[in-house]
């Protein structure tokens, strides 16, 4: 006897964007590889109107864009979302990106991605009632809780013990055309100019914690200067300020990359000589295992989920120390090793981070809270 069709509401905001980053890119994964089955009814809510909805192409499911006059007090988010999700008589409501509904009419799974937001000062999680008073209470409130790490994972028990029991550890894929990207000649080629060669990729946006400044201090610091460095994931409000950091004489081999689609970043990644993950604490850390699954050594510290991404293709280094960092970078360049081909030991060990896996695990827990639901 196949199993019933869930029906399933979802604050879709991380869809709602003009560029699909890491939770939407998780969301948009699971959507995808759902619908051909037909497993789940998909009742998809968003607020924002004057954005696209980022979609898997055919997709058929219910998709409602509204907004919540005012904006006071997270109200779409706490109000409209919970009042539409009953209204559809979903059989569960998924809230993915760390934030979800106090009130809960429905059985409620959030996504808590990480505890940076409770680990300091963060302009988008101000200190203050929503933030460590209302989330945390939604939390205990919900029927299920996903993270993405066991490093996630421990930092959720040690602030929230009572949480332990409804807790499951769900981790992200890589996608497979990184795991099938093949070495070509093609050069590559960003705003209409092509890239010198050999170059760094820097992953991240310009928030302190990402470390964009270790990253160019590392580079700056190479014995020679005909290296380029590529930063990825800046925020446009950023670029001018990094760009004028830079001296100079290198600036000609300084790129802030525009947006860069999906189809096109593996061939990014594996045409660099190094990719420059220096992050002080991550939940999960994807590109680590994108740039391993491409073949590409990725630079990093070991640190929060980090920890976790240690496979063939990553290079260890102490959070604090820029001449290890350097040296590093320096036997890649003289190695020549981006000239032999990519690593096939790092490519083999990323394909354990599965896309299926990852949708097969959240269905699970769907299951389960909608089967809870029926026994009630």
């Amino acid at each position: 006897m196949s199993e019933r069709r869930l029906r399933v509401g979802v604050d879709a905001r991380c869809l709602n964007v003009e560029h699909l980053r890491g939770m939407g890119k998780s969301l948009f994964e699971l959507i995808k590889r759902t619908a051909a089955s037909g497993a789940i009814d998909w009742q998809l809510l968003a607020d924002r109107p004057d954005r696209p909805m980022r979609l898997p192409e055919g997709l058929d499911a219910h998709v409602e864009v509204f907004e919540t006059r005012g904006y006071r007090f997270q109200s779409w988010e706490q109000w409209s979302l919970p009042r539409r999700a009953r209204q559809l008589a979903v059989d569960l409501l998924h809230a993915p990106a760390t934030s979800v509904p106090w009130w809960q009419p429905v059985p409620t799974v959030v996504t808590i991605h990480d505890t940076i937001p409770w680990q300091g000062q963060d302009s988008h999680w101000p200190q203050g009632f929503y933030r460590d008073r209302l989330l945390p209470s939604a939390y205990h409130r919900a029927s299920a809780v996903l993270t993405v790490s066991d490093t996630s994972r421990r930092d959720i028990f040690a602030r929230w013990p009572g949480l332990r029991n409804r807790l499951h550890v769900v981790s992200p894929g890589v996608d497979e055309r990184y795991l099938d990207a093949q070495p070509d000649q093609r050069p590559i080629v960003m705003a209409g100019t092509t890239v010198p060669e050999p170059y760094l990729v820097f992953i991240g946006g310009a928030d302190p914690r990402k470390r964009l400044m270790w990253a160019i201090q590392a580079w700056l610091g190479l014995s020679t200067p005909q290296v380029t460095f590529i930063a990825c994931g800046l925020e446009p409000s950023a670029h001018e300020g990094v760009r004028a950091s830079i001296p100079p004489e290198r600036r000609d081999r300084f790129i802030v990359a525009p947006f860069i689609s999906e189809a096109e970043m593996p061939r990014v990644y594996m045409h660099a000589a190094a990719v420059l993950y220096p992050s002080l604490y991550e939940g999960f850390g994807l590109p680590a295992i994108e740039a391993q699954a491409v073949g590409t050594p990725v630079l990093f510290s070991d640190v929060g989920s980090l920890s976790e991404l240690k496979g063939p293709g990553a290079v260890v280094l102490p959070v604090d120390d820029i001449g290890a960092w350097i040296r590093a970078l320096e036997d890649i360049l003289q190695s020549g090793a981006q000239l032999a081909g990519p690593n096939q030991v790092a490519r083999a060990w990323a394909q354990q981070y599965s896309w299926d896996a990852y949708t097969d695990r959240t269905l699970a827990v769907y299951r389960s809270v909608a089967s809870d639901r029926g026994n009630r």
